[in-house]
């Protein structure tokens, strides 16, 4: 993983640098759970790259995640686009065809994970 320092703006208006990891065999990010934004950083790491590396999809290989090595699930579905988060650490693995897809989305298209589904269905059931 090649780490890059990319732009970020955060929601109290401050402009941050977030470390985005790219996979230098596959050129897919990683993305922390505490980065921020996923479109958003996805978004800026594409528009900082001064080259565009070619990114490979192996429809048969589930991804691992590069912190502890489990396996990815699938997470949530952003208008075409599939994101992987990893269960232990929370980061998300966006290939880069999916990244591609990604940074061209409104945020309105965004369908959250099964894991942010159920929390939203507990939370609307508290109260």
């Amino acid at each position: 993983m090649d780490t890059r320092r990319v732009p970020y703006e955060e929601v109290n208006g401050d402009k941050v640098l977030v470390e985005v990891d790219v996979c230098s065999q596959c050129a897919g990010l990683w993305l922390d759970a505490d980065d921020g934004d996923v479109r958003a950083l996805t978004r800026s790491t594409l528009e900082e790259e001064t080259d565009s590396p070619e990114g490979t999809e192996d429809e048969e290989a589930r991804p691992t995640c590069p912190r502890d090595e489990s396996y990815l699930d699938l997470d949530f579905t952003v208008k075409g686009a599939t994101l992987f988060r990893c269960e232990t650490c929370h980061g998300t693995f966006v290939s880069r065809p999916q990244a591609e897809r990604l940074a061209h989305t409104n945020s309105g298209e965004i369908d959250l994970g099964p894991a942010l589904r159920m929390m939203k269905a507990k939370n609307s059931r508290r109260t």
